[in-house]
């Protein structure tokens, strides 16, 4: 991860832009929003139907997976709504001879440098993520993606995204600054550990971002689980860049979710239950009030 080579760089261009008719469904089934340009949880319809194959997820443009059935729609678990979306990897999948993807993305929605967000999301690991005593590899769950796909520009590693380490943390990843090439490290690298990466719970983080190439850059998350208010302060804040310049070039960024990892030779799962964003905490915050279910339906007691 922290190392990445220009040929993985290369790679996550591809992938990027890579849009196929094979992986993509557009449907209904899957609710979106025109601020977020995501899957934001929840059915516009009131049940699955057939399988609930969601590679498309709505607004979401593209998928990077070796099969469309790695990403479903699912009724439980979830986070709010009616559905969330099950995202699976197994060794081989999606990337090269040192990754595992499978990942949803949508490079039509884009946020740029001088905005300011507030994003809401929850995702659920469905196993450890790593295997016990590992110490080694990188996963990533979220990712505020840096590439222009019309002009066939990426930022390399992302400016902003969300993880999950062997050390059973998750970890909120933060990039800036001016590079050369997409393959190059960015001058600024911050990796600010938010919380356990406990299995088989739902874990809703609010993060809020002020886009910037410069000082006044932001970047604060808050944990939780469903029922538990946030609290008033931050678990993690940050100042300075988090945009990418590549050649020059001030990259927007835009959303990446699934599951993409360093080679396991293991199987993993994720639920994701939504991804908002909002002008204000007010707004984002209601992403989470809904009744959460685990992975057996019941209700998680206080949501």
């Amino acid at each position: 991860m922290h190392g990445r080579s220009r040929a993985l760089a290369a790679l996550a261009l591809a992938l990027a832009v890579f849009v196929t008719a094979a992986f993509i469904e557009r449907s209904d089934l899957l609710a979106s929003d025109p601020q977020s340009g995501a899957f934001t949880g929840g059915c516009e319809r009131g049940a699955l139907e057939g399988n609930g194959i969601a590679s498309s997820l709505g607004a979401y443009a593209s998928a990077s997976l070796s099969q469309p059935r790695r990403i479903r729609a699912v009724a439980v678990p979830r986070r709010r709504g009616a559905c969330a979306v099950r995202v699976e990897v197994r060794t081989g999948d999606g990337g090269d001879v040192k990754t595992d993807r499978s990942e949803f993305a949508n490079p039509r929605r884009i946020w740029k440098n001088g905005q300011e967000w507030w994003y809401a999301l929850s995702f659920m690991l469905g196993s450890p993520a790593f295997k016990p005593g590992g110490r080694d590899g990188w996963l990533l769950l979220h990712q505020f993606f840096a590439g222009d796909v019309r002009r066939g520009l990426s930022g390399g590693s992302p400016p902003l995204a969300i993880e999950a380490t062997p050390r059973g943390k998750i970890v909120l990843t933060v990039r800036g600054g001016s590079k050369a090439d997409a393959g190059d490290r960015a001058p600024r690298q911050d990796f600010l550990p938010v919380a356990r990466a406990v299995p088989r719970v739902w874990h809703d983080l609010l993060i809020h971002v002020k886009w910037s190439t410069g000082s006044d850059g932001l970047v604060e998350a808050w944990h939780s689980r469903p029922g538990r208010p946030f609290a008033r302060t931050p678990d993690v804040r940050t100042t300075g860049p988090n945009v990418l310049t590549v050649g020059g070039v001030v990259l927007p960024v835009y959303p990446e979710t699934g599951i993409y990892r360093s080679r396991q030779a293991r199987t993993l799962v994720v639920y994701h239950g939504g991804l908002w964003a909002r002008t204000s905490r007010r707004a984002a915050a209601k992403f989470f009030a809904a009744t959460a279910r685990d992975e057996d339906g019941d209700a998680v007691p206080g949501s």
